[in-house]
């Protein structure tokens, strides 16, 4: 219960909290672009990482091919 109270303290004028106690918080919308940018960002990161392995597996296979023919 007090914590409760207290959760709606904090939030108190976001998402009509405060005129309407008991009804679930939802988050303001700029909270929401900044959870939706940074898993945008974390998408991209990972996505710059696999590009640069499969790079580098190409790079590598390459490598082979050509020393397998230097020594034939």
């Amino acid at each position: 219960m007090l914590v409760r109270y207290l959760s709606s303290l904090a939030v108190a004028g976001h998402a009509g909290e405060m005129e309407n106690p008991g009804t679930p918080v939802v988050l303001p919308f700029e909270m929401w672009l900044g959870v939706m940018g940074i898993a945008l960002l974390l998408l991209m990161a990972i996505a710059w990482i696999a590009g640069n392995a499969f790079r580098l597996r190409k790079i590598d296979r390459r490598l082979r091919i050509l020393e397998e023919k230097q020594r034939s």
